[in-house]
């Protein structure tokens, strides 16, 4: 996991995997107190992305899922499936705490603990290259179909125009989004977002709650769906509370001092964000009996509604999911950056400046010349930050102490048209020109939500922690808590099976065209 990885893991190197080793929070290990800094997070403004990061794409597949299931099969797999999803989010931030009260940070700041720094501390180095690979591909398929429905609702809006050359136009635009490298500066991107889907969800329900009465749909409501089709209202649920990859991201982008309070922002927010999926799931089911789409806004404009209403509802709903790809695109990001050399922490190292809230073990590789120089104050009159880092670059040069040296085959740039462009870079931009190439080649968006949500969204997010957080406090659990903890991964095992296997006989038949 690159420079930063290696020192933390050999940090690690005593302490047997699979354990939890008890050093008090106050030893040498603990993670480093912050003080509060300027553009952390606030509370409300974590329960904003919270909320964004999961009402999305997989909200508006709701009225599709239950159309596919049948009203009361529906009903029940989301009266199981949101509490289990919700109480594992909480898992998660509770082993983070219980990770840093044991001393398992060690020396590595709060702030850069994310799922799979959990997971290699609860589970091993095994168990945290496993996370890895799921949020990696969670967040990058998550964005891939961002990319698909963004087209398919801009088709909707503009018929003569193929919905594949909306993915050509939003890969450039997309591509300068996601330079913003930490979640505390995607949080204008979420409130604009939120406003647009908020404003989005009203107008659907202002458009079909004067139609409940069966003036579009005059058949009797489906109660029950073919039992086939009923694990994809499992699939599309997990996808659509695809936010977890995005909880300890946010948690630690708080300031120290209201962390403690993110368990109860984090339940809060999630259950609105049940319910708003609940209402718009029966809501548009009941009213149109039928619906044949994973996206409701485009399946609206085939059923008689206002077609200008219904055009500029397509365009919100395009505008707050193309906000909120950089922050479900930043899990993948950071992982990548990590394995390639290339996270915050090595970058600044590599330019003699440590960021703010860089390990000690990050720090203390700069050569000793250039670690006294990050302490040197603004030139004066001046209050940008990059004067100082320019007289620090430049005091750098003129010392005696060589630059440092980045590890073998970690390459900090590359030269673009006679410019030195920083590797990172052109890594994001190929990960969001890599997502916009599977958007681009997609039989069917309803298929990929389901596929996606029934491996990677149900592994992380009701099978991986429980496991974690029993081996974190598996000392205090009752007969109770297993019988809990099995329960839920069991639904999460079963569920998820029987969505994957529905989810490739659909795309094998509609790949062959029978579909």
């Amino acid at each position: 996991m690159g420079a930063h990885m290696n020192g933390a893991s050999s940090s690690r190197a005593s302490v047997p995997e699979f354990s939890t080793p008890k050093a008090p929070a106050t030893s040498e290990f603990s993670a480093p107190k912050e003080p509060e800094k300027h553009g952390e997070l606030k509370l409300w403004q974590a329960y904003v992305h919270v909320v964004k990061g999961n009402v999305g794409p997989g909200c508006l597949s709701m009225p599709y899922a239950f159309s596919q299931g049948g009203l009361i099969p529906s009903l029940c797999i989301m009266i199981v499936f949101a509490p289990a999803c919700i109480y594992c989010m909480l898992l998660l931030v509770w082993s983070k705490h219980k990770m840093l009260l044991d001393g398992g940070a060690r020396g590595v700041s709060p702030r850069q603990i994310n799922f799979e720094e959990v997971g290699v501390y609860a589970l091993g180095t095994m168990g945290g290259k496993i996370i890895e690979v799921f949020v990696l591909f969670t967040q990058l398929g998550v964005c891939s179909i961002y990319f698909d429905f963004c087209s398919t609702n801009l088709h909707a809006v503009f018929p003569n125009v193929e919905a594949k050359v909306f993915i050509i136009l939003m890969t450039p635009v997309t591509m300068m989004t996601v330079l913003i490298r930490d979640a505390r500066g995607l949080v204008v991107f979420s409130t604009i977002a939120s406003f647009f889907i908020v404003s989005a969800l009203l107008t659907i329900y202002g458009e079909v709650i004067p139609h409940l009465g069966g003036d579009l749909y005059k058949g009797p409501i489906r109660m029950f769906g073919q039992l086939d089709r009923v694990p994809l209202v499992f699939g599309s649920l997990a996808f659509a509370f695809e936010g977890i990859g995005l909880i300890l991201p946010i948690e630690s982008s708080l300031a120290e001092n209201q962390r403690a309070g993110f368990p109860r922002v984090l339940g809060i927010g999630m259950t609105t964000v049940a319910i708003i999926f609940l209402i718009t799931g029966v809501l548009c089911f009941v009213a149109l009996g039928t619906v044949d789409n994973a996206s409701i806004t485009a399946s609206l404009l085939g059923v008689g509604l206002g077609e200008k209403v219904l055009d500029l509802l397509n365009m919100m709903v395009c505008a707050a999911v193309f906000l909120t790809y950089p922050l479900q695109f930043l899990p993948a990001a950071q992982i990548v950056e990590k394995k390639t050399g290339q996270d915050q922490t090595v970058t600044a190292k590599f330019r003699g400046i440590a960021p703010e809230g860089a390990s000690n073990e990050a720090v203390a590789l700069i050569p000793t010349g250039e670690r006294a120089l990050t302490n040197a104050p603004m030139a004066a009159g001046t209050s940008d930050t990059r004067a100082t880092e320019e007289s620090v670059r430049l005091s750098i040069n003129e010392s005696s102490t060589p630059p440092p040296e980045a590890p073998p085959g970690c390459l900090r740039s590359c030269t673009w048209k006679g410019r030195l462009v920083p590797l990172w870079i052109l890594l994001r931009m190929m990960l969001v020109l890599g997502t916009a190439l599977c958007a681009y080649s997609l039989p069917d968006l309803g298929i990929l939500i389901t596929l996606i949500g029934s491996v990677c969204s149900t592994t992380l997010g009701l099978i991986l922690p429980p496991i974690i957080h029993q081996r974190l406090y598996g000392d205090t659990y009752s007969v109770a808590r297993y019988t809990l903890h099995g329960a839920v991964m069991l639904i999460g095992v079963v569920g998820g099976s029987l969505g994957f296997f529905s989810a490739v006989k659909d795309l094998l038949a509609s790949a062959s065209g029978e579909r």
